[in-house]
């Protein structure tokens, strides 16, 4: 699960919609590990709480492995941004990564 939200991570782009709707095709469609309607109370609750693909990632988590998975599933989606991040800016030698870059960007 955790290279599958690496995956994700990786190849969405266009915002949350883009997110979901690959959630929803890989762990309802394809794995089938959730029924569509259960998705669909999933991603309807993680609206709610505000940035529903990270939550609905959290939901998926959980509902397969508990707390850890959800927050090992949370931290897979959100750490590609940050690693392609790293290593895009270790191209430009301009830019010096320290820890004082890593308080500003998180």
């Amino acid at each position: 699960m955790l290279a599958l939200f690496f995956k994700i991570d990786t190849i969405a782009f266009g915002g949350g919609m883009v997110v979901i709707a690959i959630m929803e095709q890989e762990f309802v469609q394809k794995r089938q590990q959730l029924p569509a309607e259960e998705f669909l109370h999933a991603v309807g609750l993680a609206e709610i709480l505000g940035s529903f693909a990270p939550n609905a990632a959290f939901f998926l988590g959980y509902r397969r492995y508990g707390l850890v998975g959800a927050l090992v599933c949370v931290a897979a989606f959100y750490n590609d941004r940050h690693l392609s991040l790293i290593f895009i800016l270790t191209l430009d030698n301009s830019q010096q990564i320290t820890p004082q870059f890593f308080r500003n960007t998180i």
